[in-house]
């Protein structure tokens, strides 16, 4: 009996490890930098502009991950924040009252992911080609909207918003988890989130099932604009100016971020979880390597590795 009864108990302790991996090489990475660097990296202010800093991209790997559930992508989410951001920036200096603004902060992002949607739904075109042709458009738009120029001017009380505090915690670190839970929750627990996976593991057979695949694709699109929308308010308000640039490479980190967290590329699998501890984990090793002075482009080289095995590692998962 007890001999029988102990592989199982194996079983159970290997897919407690599987199911927690990532949170594992969180807290690995995590005690790692503490040792090495106690001085710098352990401490309050360290530790606060780390979460500031990861939040933006948390905010984007979330909707990326809604995207890729469904076996899309969307490459144009940084070039959303950057227009989404300056897009308020204008508004707030332009008068407009604050929630107004940053409605329409909000609505800019998901306009560009409902036609991104709409696109990729209707045409039947690969979200790689419609997502990298909005990559390029939304980026002109904010250098139009603004002349090339950053946007300052906006009233000093929308600076809370990115620079603000709460009980000891930044306000990103809110909106970051707000967003989190909520799709999570919306993932999990709606027709929706079901929809959404039924479509990433097989959409001719989601489809023949009744699932509304046109409409299921449109709104996946749009949240993920739509959460683009609001992290380029938050990096806006963050910094302290709207930059036309904003947000350039911030598709690939989003993508890294979810991939980490356990979100397959061939779409069906995903954690909401699993990719806000992702977006943690490479705001973890770029902190470290900044606190080590590991200078800009070898960062590069180490981040594109971490892609690079990520995927790889998505691969022979998806084959077994």
């Amino acid at each position: 009996m007890e001999a029988a009864a102990k592989p199982k108990g194996n079983s159970r302790l290997k897919r407690f490890v599987g199911d927690n991996k990532i949170l594992f090489i969180f807290i690995a990475l995590f005690i790692v930098m503490s040792a090495v660097r106690p001085d710098a990296f352990f401490t309050y202010t360290n530790l606060t502009n780390l979460l500031k800093q990861i939040a933006v991209n948390a905010i984007l790997a979330v909707g990326m991950t809604v995207v890729m559930t469904t076996g899309s992508f969307d490459l144009s989410v940084g070039s959303v924040v950057g227009v989404a951001g300056v897009v308020v920036a204008l508004s707030a200096r332009a008068g407009v009252p604050g929630i107004a603004a940053l409605l329409i902060g909000v609505l800019v992002g998901a306009a560009f992911g409902c036609v991104n949607g709409l696109a990729i739904a209707a045409f039947k075109i690969p979200s790689f080609i419609v997502t990298l042709a909005m990559m390029q458009a939304a980026r002109g738009l904010s250098y139009m909207f603004c002349g090339g120029f950053p946007v300052t001017g906006f009233p000093k009380s929308y600076l809370f918003i990115g620079q603000g505090y709460f009980l000891g915690v930044p306000v990103p670190v809110y909106i970051m988890a707000a967003v989190a839970v909520l799709v999570a929750v919306l993932m999990r627990q709606t027709k929706f989130g079901r929809y959404v996976y039924f479509i990433g593991g097989n959409e001719e057979a989601a489809a023949l099932s009744g699932i509304n695949v046109f409409k299921t694709r449109v709104l996946s699109h749009t949240l993920c604009g739509l959460l683009a929308g609001v992290a380029g308010i938050v990096l806006t308000f963050r910094v302290g100016s709207a930059m036309p640039a904003a947000g350039e490479g911030f598709e690939m980190d989003a993508i890294a971020a979810a991939v980490i967290g356990g979100c397959s590329l061939s779409g069906g699998v995903s954690r909401i979880s699993g990719t806000v501890l992702g977006a943690l984990i490479l705001g973890l090793i770029s902190n470290g390597m900044n606190l080590l002075g590991v200078t800009t482009y070898p960062q590069m080289v180490i981040k594109g590795a971490i892609i690079f095995v990520a995927v790889l590692l998505d691969t022979r998962a998806n084959k077994k």
